[in-house]
């Protein structure tokens, strides 16, 4: 009977502390630098990743909902948005 009372006393000090954890990262606070990652995101997609999106649909353009590779290569890069998963 102790055995099972220990158990039961380390499952719920460890769902509590899980729980403090997963409440840290939902509210953000792990995310102080927030703001430079989303800079160095937006440099990429400006430098790097608009061509490289480019490259890829201009093999099969029509495959990726584009009309012509005239259409693809008219892509510019609009407005982001942040995603949290």
């Amino acid at each position: 009977m102790r055995n099972i009372k220990k158990y039961i006393v380390i499952l719920l000090v460890t769902l509590i502390l899980l729980s403090c954890v997963l409440i840290t990262n939902a509210s953000g606070i792990d995310n102080i630098n927030n703001s430079d990652k989303l800079k160095e995101a937006e440099e990429f997609a400006l430098q790097k990743g608009l061509d490289m999106f480019k490259k890829e649909v201009s093999s099969n353009p029509k495959g990726y909902g584009f009309d012509s590779i005239d259409e693809v290569n008219n892509i510019v890069l609009g407005q982001g948005y942040q995603l949290n998963l």
